[in-house]
């Protein structure tokens, strides 16, 4: 794949795939903060 794409897609492709997670972790918290009040 490193091959085919280079590092900078790679690079994106972790990038995009930090800030998903934390963005999902950061809703998750925001959700379950709101359900406990």
């Amino acid at each position: 794949i490193e091959r085919l794409l280079g590092p900078r897609f790679l690079l994106n492709l972790y990038i995009a795939g930090a800030v998903c997670g934390s963005v999902c972790f950061l809703a998750h918290k925001f959700f379950m903060v709101r359900n406990s009040k």
